[in-house]
């Protein structure tokens, strides 16, 4: 077994310093092949766990304190506008058979459909995925447009 022969002992140093510098080119593409596989593997698994992942971040949204809060308090809202809305449709068509001016049947027209706005978006709150769940028991699912505390008409005196 031979002596191993450093770059000062040499007599053909480009040869050693040559031997050197090819197997550091191959560790650092080794290195880098190493490190993309690396990330590619980590990308991989979180590709394939984002069904899951997701699903549990939706959990914790839609479990969370504040938006429990904010949709209890949103469906409260938006069926007392309606309810309010209601009424005014009422006190407008009066309004109207007492002055029919084009200001007056132009309000009861606003009226009308504000009323309807807030029937859509209640209903539409209901659909949702981070709403829904924290519908209260005391309010309904889907507005009744046929219930004339909530129908957006007029209420028959």
């Amino acid at each position: 077994m031979g002596r191993k022969e450093y770059y000062i002992d040499s007599d053909n140093p480009d040869t050693v310093l040559w031997g050197l510098s090819w197997r550091g080119i191959i560790g650092v593409i080794v290195a880098v092949l190493l490190c993309a596989g690396l990330g590619w593997a980590g990308w991989a698994v979180k590709v394939a766990t984002s069904d899951v992942k997701g699903a549990g971040d939706a959990q914790i949204k839609i479990n969370s304190a504040d938006n429990r809060i904010q949709s209890q308090e949103l469906f409260q809202d938006l069926f007392r506008k309606v309810k309010e809305y209601d009424r005014g449709i009422d006190v407008l068509a009066q309004a109207v058979k007492d002055n029919p001016t084009s200001f007056n049947r132009t309000n009861l027209t606003g009226q009308i459909l504000a009323c309807q706005g807030a029937i859509e978006q209640y209903n539409a709150e209901t659909d949702k995925i981070s709403s829904a769940k924290w519908l209260s028991d005391d309010l309904p699912y889907k507005i009744n447009e046929n219930d004339p505390a909530t129908d957006c008409k007029e209420t028959a005196k």
